[in-house]
Protein backbone atom coordinates (compact mmCIF):
# COMPACT_ATOMS: atom_id res chain seq x y z
CA UNK A 1 0.00 0.00 0.00
CA UNK A 2 1.27 3.35 -0.95
CA UNK A 3 2.31 5.68 1.50
CA UNK A 4 -0.11 9.36 0.86
CA UNK A 5 2.55 12.27 -0.03
CA UNK A 6 2.96 14.99 1.96
CA UNK A 7 1.14 17.76 0.98
CA UNK A 8 3.26 20.87 1.89
CA UNK A 9 0.51 23.86 2.22
CA UNK A 10 0.03 21.96 5.52
CA UNK A 11 3.05 23.49 7.12
CA UNK A 12 1.53 26.79 6.47
CA UNK A 13 -1.06 26.13 8.94
CA UNK A 14 0.22 28.71 11.51
CA UNK A 15 -1.65 27.00 14.40
CA UNK A 16 0.11 23.65 13.58
CA UNK A 17 3.33 24.27 12.54
CA UNK A 18 6.10 27.18 12.51
CA UNK A 19 6.36 28.08 9.47
CA UNK A 20 9.60 29.92 7.67
CA UNK A 21 9.25 32.23 4.84
CA UNK A 22 12.79 32.61 3.88
CA UNK A 23 13.39 35.68 1.77
CA UNK A 24 10.91 38.28 2.40
CA UNK A 25 11.45 41.72 3.40
CA UNK A 26 9.78 42.18 5.92
CA UNK A 27 11.25 44.34 8.99
CA UNK A 28 9.03 42.49 11.49
CA UNK A 29 10.53 39.25 10.44
CA UNK A 30 13.36 38.48 13.26
CA UNK A 31 16.50 36.63 10.98
CA UNK A 32 17.53 34.32 13.93
CA UNK A 33 14.34 33.08 14.16
CA UNK A 34 13.89 32.19 10.27
CA UNK A 35 17.16 30.66 10.60
CA UNK A 36 16.57 28.69 14.10
CA UNK A 37 13.05 27.68 12.13
CA UNK A 38 15.18 26.24 9.34
CA UNK A 39 17.83 24.45 11.34
CA UNK A 40 14.91 23.05 13.07
CA UNK A 41 12.87 21.39 9.86
CA UNK A 42 17.09 20.51 8.74
CA UNK A 43 17.65 18.54 12.06
CA UNK A 44 13.72 17.22 11.79
CA UNK A 45 13.54 12.61 12.54
CA UNK A 46 10.79 13.01 10.08
CA UNK A 47 13.04 12.07 7.11
CA UNK A 48 10.18 13.43 4.27
CA UNK A 49 10.14 16.84 6.01
CA UNK A 50 13.69 17.11 6.11
CA UNK A 51 13.54 16.15 2.24
CA UNK A 52 10.62 18.72 1.24
CA UNK A 53 13.28 21.01 2.81
CA UNK A 54 16.11 20.25 0.61
CA UNK A 55 13.57 20.10 -2.41
CA UNK A 56 12.40 23.70 -1.77
CA UNK A 57 15.81 25.35 -0.72
CA UNK A 58 16.97 23.09 -4.39
CA UNK A 59 14.42 24.77 -5.87
CA UNK A 60 14.54 28.49 -4.82
CA UNK A 61 18.67 27.85 -5.75
CA UNK A 62 18.82 28.69 -2.05
CA UNK A 63 22.92 29.08 -2.68
CA UNK A 64 23.27 32.15 -1.53
CA UNK A 65 20.94 31.98 1.71
CA UNK A 66 22.62 28.68 2.57
CA UNK A 67 26.33 31.04 2.16
CA UNK A 68 25.04 33.90 4.08
CA UNK A 69 23.43 31.82 6.95
CA UNK A 70 26.77 29.95 6.72
CA UNK A 71 28.94 32.80 6.89
CA UNK A 72 26.50 34.63 9.74
CA UNK A 73 26.18 31.52 12.06
CA UNK A 74 28.02 31.68 15.68
CA UNK A 75 27.71 28.46 16.58
CA UNK A 76 29.71 25.64 15.14
CA UNK A 77 26.79 23.00 15.10
CA UNK A 78 25.03 25.07 13.20
CA UNK A 79 27.47 25.75 10.59
CA UNK A 80 27.76 21.82 9.99
CA UNK A 81 24.13 21.71 9.47
CA UNK A 82 23.89 24.43 7.06
CA UNK A 83 26.73 23.32 5.08
CA UNK A 84 26.11 19.71 5.08
CA UNK A 85 22.88 20.96 3.56
CA UNK A 86 24.50 22.39 0.37
CA UNK A 87 25.65 19.10 -0.86
CA UNK A 88 22.39 17.45 0.71
CA UNK A 89 19.97 19.64 -1.24
CA UNK A 90 22.21 19.53 -4.43
CA UNK A 91 22.16 23.04 -5.53
CA UNK A 92 24.97 24.12 -7.75
CA UNK A 93 27.52 25.81 -6.03
CA UNK A 94 29.92 25.88 -9.23
CA UNK A 95 31.62 29.07 -8.78
CA UNK A 96 31.65 29.39 -4.70
CA UNK A 97 34.29 26.86 -4.87
CA UNK A 98 36.60 29.69 -2.71
CA UNK A 99 34.17 29.65 -0.26
CA UNK A 100 34.38 26.27 0.59
CA UNK A 101 38.12 25.97 0.13
CA UNK A 102 38.01 28.55 2.99
CA UNK A 103 35.90 26.52 5.46
CA UNK A 104 37.60 23.16 4.98
CA UNK A 105 40.36 24.50 6.33
CA UNK A 106 38.87 25.42 9.88
CA UNK A 107 39.86 24.39 13.05
CA UNK A 108 36.41 22.09 13.16
CA UNK A 109 36.49 18.66 11.69
CA UNK A 110 32.97 18.37 11.45
CA UNK A 111 33.19 21.61 9.39
CA UNK A 112 36.20 20.43 7.69
CA UNK A 113 34.52 17.36 6.52
CA UNK A 114 31.43 19.18 5.50
CA UNK A 115 33.14 21.61 3.30
CA UNK A 116 35.39 18.88 2.12
CA UNK A 117 32.35 17.09 0.96
CA UNK A 118 30.84 19.87 -1.36
CA UNK A 119 34.10 20.19 -2.78
CA UNK A 120 33.90 16.60 -3.66
CA UNK A 121 30.33 17.44 -5.38
CA UNK A 122 31.53 20.33 -7.22
CA UNK A 123 34.79 18.02 -8.57
CA UNK A 124 33.48 17.12 -11.89
CA UNK A 125 32.86 20.70 -12.54
CA UNK A 126 35.83 21.99 -12.13
CA UNK A 127 37.79 23.84 -14.81
CA UNK A 128 41.88 23.72 -13.99
CA UNK A 129 41.43 27.31 -12.97
CA UNK A 130 39.21 26.25 -10.38
CA UNK A 131 41.39 23.25 -9.16
CA UNK A 132 44.65 25.02 -9.38
CA UNK A 133 42.99 27.65 -6.74
CA UNK A 134 41.63 24.97 -4.79
CA UNK A 135 45.24 23.29 -4.71
CA UNK A 136 47.27 26.24 -3.58
CA UNK A 137 45.13 27.14 -0.74
CA UNK A 138 45.51 23.41 0.37
CA UNK A 139 49.06 23.17 -0.56
CA UNK A 140 50.53 24.99 2.19
CA UNK A 141 47.87 23.72 4.61
CA UNK A 142 48.29 19.87 3.75
CA UNK A 143 52.38 20.59 4.85
CA UNK A 144 51.42 22.20 8.09
CA UNK A 145 51.31 20.52 11.51
CA UNK A 146 47.41 21.04 11.34
CA UNK A 147 44.92 18.38 12.60
CA UNK A 148 43.41 18.89 9.44
CA UNK A 149 46.49 18.75 7.25
CA UNK A 150 45.62 14.55 6.74
CA UNK A 151 42.29 15.21 5.99
CA UNK A 152 43.73 17.85 3.08
CA UNK A 153 46.05 15.96 1.85
CA UNK A 154 43.72 12.92 1.13
CA UNK A 155 41.68 15.39 -0.79
CA UNK A 156 44.39 16.53 -3.21
CA UNK A 157 45.53 12.95 -3.30
CA UNK A 158 42.10 11.65 -4.48
CA UNK A 159 41.38 14.70 -6.69
CA UNK A 160 44.83 14.38 -8.30
CA UNK A 161 43.90 10.35 -8.70
CA UNK A 162 40.63 11.17 -10.48
CA UNK A 163 42.00 13.87 -12.74
CA UNK A 164 44.53 11.07 -14.33
CA UNK A 165 41.73 8.84 -14.48
CA UNK A 166 39.13 11.21 -15.88
CA UNK A 167 41.12 13.73 -17.27
CA UNK A 168 38.21 15.19 -19.56
CA UNK A 169 36.94 17.01 -15.75
CA UNK A 170 39.40 19.44 -16.03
Amino acid sequence: MEEPKANPSKYFNEQEYHTVLMGRNDTETDSAKQTASLLELLRSKDGGLKTEVLGFLKKENAASLLMRLISESQNEEDTVTLISTCWESGINFIGHHGFFANLALHENLAITLEALTVLEELAPEFNETDWLSISSQFESEAQSNSPMAPLIKEFLLLRNRESQTHPDHE
